[in-house]
């Protein structure tokens, strides 16, 4: 990131992990700003399923998260806007469908769509918003999310921690010797 921050005026986001100031404070090092989707998905104000927005604030780490294109490769069989390559892969919550897929090929899955009721099966799911079956969106700082709060709140605290964190650190740099 703070290679391309050099090579353009257009400004560059950070994204991925920023959940709280200490992360911005890092990202701004680097960046013109952050992007924090998981961070936002859980608050009040989102429009996401409050049932599977619920999951986000579990006991979850970064290890509970798997970048795959899975979920969008099911998806796009069931939706009329499609999720094209590259961009075609999502951050979310491990469960049995992503561990029933993991190190398969999107061949085996194409097949399973095309042969078996896993569509169906998926659909029903998405109706029950059942966390075991669905696509839960997360980034790897959910484990640092405890709580829905309002997007608000959010902001305002976010900011607090990040001033804090640079003025701890202009405040370290002037008691050095350097």
């Amino acid at each position: 990131a703070s290679q391309v921050s050099k090579m353009t005026s257009i400004p560059v986001l950070a994204a991925g992990g920023i959940v709280n100031g200490k992360h911005l404070a890092s990202a701004l090092c680097v960046c013109d700003g952050a992007s924090m989707g998981t961070r936002f998905w859980a608050s009040k104000e989102s429009i996401g399923n409050p049932k599977l927005q619920q999951e986000l604030i579990k006991d979850n780490s970064c290890d509970d998260v798997v970048r795959t294109t899975m979920f969008d490769q099911i998806q796009n069989k069931l939706s009329s806007i499609m999720w094209p390559h590259p961009y075609h892969s999502v951050g979310a919550l491990r469960n049995q469908t992503s561990l029933e897929w993991e190190g398969k090929t999107a061949q085996e899955l194409q097949n399973a769509i095309d042969k078996t009721e896993l569509l169906d099966e998926y659909k029903s799911a998405q109706k029950a918003s059942d966390p075991c079956v669905v696509c839960i969106l997360s980034g790897e700082g959910v484990g640092e999310i405890d709580h829905i709060e309002e997007a608000y709140d959010v902001t305002l605290r976010i900011e607090k921690e990040a001033i804090d964190s640079i003025n701890r650190l202009q405040h370290f740099s002037s008691d050095s010797d350097f």
